[in-house]
Order: C-alpha cells, then sequence, then structure tokens
C-alpha cells in the first residue's frame, strides 16, 4: 500500500499480561514510524520488552 504522507506517521502497540487496568501490566512497546519518502522496508522499527515484575500467564505466552 502506498501513502501519500506529508508528515511522519508513527503508529503504536502495547502488548500486556491481560486487560485488567489495575492489576496487569503491559511487558512490551512497540513502534513504526513512516516517513515521507520512505520506501517499503526503510520505515523505523522498535520493540522494547519491560519486565513486569510478576509471572506472564500462559495465556499471554
Amino acid at each position: 500500500m502506498r501513502l501519500n504522507l506529508t508528515k511522519p506517521l508513527v503508529v503504536f502497540d502495547l502488548e500486556a499480561t491481560g486487560l485488567d487496568l489495575v492489576n496487569d501490566r503491559i511487558i512490551q512497546i512497540s513502534y513504526v514510524k513512516v516517513s515521507p519518502g520512505d520506501k517499503e522496508g526503510e520505515e523505523e522499527r522498535k520493540s522494547i520488552f519491560v519486565n513486569p515484575g510478576k509471572p506472564i500467564p500462559a495465556f499471554v505466552q
């Protein structure tokens, strides 16, 4: 898909141990940044893993 961008576009993704805002924790933060003029495969990508401080449930792994 070809985008006609005039400014950079950043898409974020969060992965967590579950959906409960009080008890669950974020375990991964990722983003993809596409800038005007980037060709396919030139986008910037980053993924950071976070220690949730508790075991990760089997259904998340």
